[in-house]
């Protein structure tokens, strides 16, 4: 801004630079949430998902994607299962669902039914374990 101090405007990391006459400078910035709580989430996948995946969270709150069916990327950590931590207000109640980037890749139940939107309570850090059973692709 006009007083020489900056506005976060999301959650993030950016890189800023700046220049002052015939100096110049740049420097990583990192913007989290005051009093954020860490949720990792760990979903374990079927075998015939491909190994490069892609595997995401979509869930209600903003850090989920809104609902956009992409979300969160998930990084693959061995044996089936894949995780990413994402800050979230603490005392949160968040709805979601793993998707393999998209609604059309959907997890399913394994007869092919619609699974129920999995919740998650934010408190303190937490750890919420996923088993997919079919995806919608199959």
């Amino acid at each position: 801004g006009p007083d020489g101090r900056a506005t976060a405007v999301g959650v993030g990391s950016a890189t800023v630079t700046a220049q002052w006459g015939a100096a110049s400078g740049a420097t990583e910035l990192t913007v989290g949430l005051d009093g954020a709580d860490q949720a990792t989430f760990r979903v374990s996948v079927p075998p015939w998902t491909p190994a490069d995946g892609p595997v995401h969270i979509s869930g209600d709150h903003p850090a989920l994607g809104a609902w956009d069916g992409e979300g969160v990327a998930l990084a693959p950590v061995g044996g089936g299962l894949w995780e990413a931590t994402v800050a979230l207000p603490p005392g949160a109640t968040v709805a979601y669902k793993v998707t393999r980037g998209s609604w059309a890749t959907v997890e399913k139940t394994a007869g092919g039914g619609e699974v129920a939107d999995r919740v998650l309570v934010v408190a303190g850090d937490v750890l919420a374990e996923a088993t997919v059973a079919a995806w919608a692709d199959d």
